[in-house]
């Protein structure tokens, strides 16, 4: 299975993803902070970042198109408890800088698994 990144500020969620992709074989490294997931991507090659899209250190459009630049055989999932804010659509924003998928919270398992074998199969 893939190496699998996952970056959300909400500890709960990303010990949970984390946990189930483990247990699927898959490698899952998680990080709660846009600084340590760029640390990460620097440092090690995944098949897959699934992302919040609003983190404590900034929203992650800049994140996205940073992966995209840096290591374009990465997929990304944007994840977010809203789509909308201000007006403006954030997940056309992370489809624009390069995500291959969005998904809104909540979620189940099932929901992102199916989302997850879509980009990260081997």
């Amino acid at each position: 299975m893939g190496r699998i990144l996952i970056v959300d500020d909400e500890v709960a969620i990303g010990q949970v993803l984390g946990a189930y992709f483990k247990r699927l074989g898959h490698d899952t490294t998680v990080v709660t902070s846009l600084a340590d997931a760029e640390k990460e991507i620097a440092e090690r090659n995944f098949c897959l970042v699934i992302c919040d899209m609003f983190l404590g250190d900034g929203v992650s459009v800049d994140f996205i198109k940073h992966v995209k630049a840096s290591c374009d055989y990465t997929s990304l999932i944007a994840m977010s408890g809203c789509s909308q804010v201000k007006g403006e659509d954030i997940f056309a924003k992370a489809l624009k800088a390069g995500a291959s998928a969005t998904m809104t919270k909540p979620f189940t398992l099932n929901e992102i698994k199916a989302k997850v074998d879509e980009f990260c199969t081997t």
